[in-house]
């Protein structure tokens, strides 16, 4: 995301994280939309991904907007929060959908909701439904490229690499 959109979002979520703090939150740095997450995979699979994603047909650049703050799953106790996003959002819906159908065996059967995580609620702390409301605010970005990112985990947050990159038209 464009440091603009991160730090107008991250404005914007201000009270919840002073509400929250035992959430672990993420930086504004790590912003992303995860349109599929492919676990641990080793180099080999990461070459076959790389391909894959160069064959995607040609996909327009669109502006997105960020519509509200949810949890997901929508329902019982949260294990996300996240910033939903609105108009715009369909190119990230078939941008899911063409990476679904070219790597079927990383795809779940729950239904894509385009996101921004921005919180993990640990395991270890209870609550039910948050009810979150996320002042108006002027995050919207122009999504240009699909990433392919490795995550390093570390006990202070992971750490995002860049290992493979598509732009759009």
């Amino acid at each position: 995301m464009p440091s603009p959109a991160d730090e107008s979002l991250y404005r914007a979520t201000k009270d919840l994280r002073e509400t929250y703090p035992g959430f672990k939150w993420v930086p504004p740095g790590n912003y992303h939309i995860t349109e599929l997450f492919l676990g641990e995979v080793d180099k080999r699979e990461v070459t076959r991904v790389c391909g894959l994603l160069d064959s995607l047909p040609p996909l327009a650049k669109a502006q997105v907007d960020i519509a509200k703050v949810a949890q997901l799953p929508k329902k019982g106790s949260p294990k996300v929060i996240a910033a939903e996003l609105g108009r715009g959002s369909q190119l990230c819906v078939r941008i899911h959908g063409l990476i679904s159908a070219l790597m079927p065996e990383y795809s779940d059967r729950r239904t894509y909701v385009p996101h921004i995580t921005l919180a993990r609620v640990r395991r270890d702390i209870r609550v039910e439904y948050l009810g979150m409301q996320l002042p108006d605010l002027d995050a919207g970005f122009i999504v240009s490229s699909v990433v392919l990112f490795e995550s390093i985990l570390r006990p202070q947050g992971p750490i995002y690499r860049q290992r493979h990159r598509v732009d759009l038209a």
